[in-house]
C-alpha cells in the first residue's frame, strides 16, 4: 500500500477556455489535466495545488501555444501564491508538497 500523510488526485477533463483568457474559443483545443500530489507536514499544500495549480498553468499566457512553458510557469506562480497563503496562516503553515501532472492536448 501507498504510505503518504497526505495524497490529493485532481482530474480535470474537457478543460474549458478560462473567461479572462482573450482568445477565440474556436482555437481553445480540448484538453484534459490530471495530477497526483503527495503532501507532508500538513495538507494545505496539497490541498492549494490540488484545486489551483491546473487554473495557473490554464490561464498563462503561453497556454495553449506552448504547454511546457506555461507549466514551468504556472508551477513558479502557484508556488509564489502558496507561500503568500501559508504566511498568513497562525501558525505559519510549513507543509509542502510534490506531485505529478499531465496535460493531454488534443
Amino acid at each position: 500500500g501507498i504510505n503518504a500523510e497526505y495524497m490529493g488526485i485532481a482530474a480535470i477533463m474537457d478543460v474549458e477556455k478560462p473567461s479572462d483568457k482573450y482568445m477565440n474559443p474556436l482555437h481553445w483545443p480540448h484538453c484534459s489535466y490530471f495530477a497526483i500530489y503527495d503532501g507532508h507536514g500538513g495538507t494545505l499544500c496539497a490541498d492549494f495545488l490540488k484545486d489551483s495549480l491546473h487554473n495557473f498553468v490554464f490561464k498563462d499566457g503561453h497556454f495553449p501555444s506552448n504547454p511546457k512553458e506555461a507549466m514551468r510557469r504556472g508551477c513558479a506562480a502557484a508556488e509564489k501564491s502558496f507561500v503568500e497563503l501559508a504566511q498568513e496562516q497562525v501558525p505559519m503553515d510549513f507543509s509542502g508538497s510534490c506531485g505529478v501532472s499531465i496535460v493531454v492536448i488534443d
